[in-house]
């Protein structure tokens, strides 16, 4: 029977976090929503009052960490600094937050639609903060108007992901600076 009565958003918190958690320790294919209740200390049917799936269960856990973890591009003058700062918080996050493992997990389980629309969604956050940071950089004189800048992404990006995401060796303190420094070097006006 149906009722009209409003979902608790603690609980809904609690298991987007569960769920987190339990995807980063057992993966994507392993996680039961048995155990994310039990987890939670909640019904499975409270999970499906909330989401019609476990893909979509999933993916509204990432979003929700996403956009609660995003910050605002950083406005220091300077690009390269800036670059650093949101490449530093792009590792910290896949390093030491479920994120990364929970990533890793979605990836291969791309060919289920909801996934690969969240991990997109996820790519596009970081995308964007980037494309912000090197449009102001365009302004301000320190990078050619003709950058390809969704090139420029991929190659400020790609090392990070691959570290983190692929090769899941880790990165080092000194590693954004190192491709910022790399990109700067063929990056920058003459």
């Amino acid at each position: 029977m149906a009722t009209n009565r409003a979902l608790d958003p603690d609980l809904t918190e609690r298991i987007r976090a569960a769920t987190l958690a339990l995807v980063a320790e057992r993966g994507y294919r392993d996680l039961r929503l048995d155990d994310v209740a039990a987890r939670v200390g909640t019904s499975k049917q409270a999970l499906y009052r909330r989401f019609p799936s476990k893909p979509e269960l999933i993916a509204d856990a990432v979003r929700a960490f996403s956009i609660a973890t995003q910050s605002n591009p950083p406005r220091t003058g300077s690009l390269r600094r800036d670059l650093i700062a949101v490449l530093g918080g792009t590792m910290r996050s896949l390093e030491r937050t479920p994120l990364g493992a929970v990533l890793r997990a979605l990836v291969a389980e791309e060919r289920d639609d909801v996934l690969a629309r969240v991990l997109t969604d996820v790519e596009g956050a970081r995308r964007r903060l980037l494309r912000t940071v090197l449009e102001t950089a365009r302004d301000r004189g320190e990078i050619a108007r003709d950058r390809d800048l969704e090139l420029d992404i991929d190659m400020l990006l790609g090392p990070a992901y691959v570290r983190t995401l692929v090769r899941r060796t880790g990165t080092e303190r000194t590693l954004a600076e190192r491709i910022v420094d790399t990109w700067l070097s063929g990056a920058a006006r003459s």
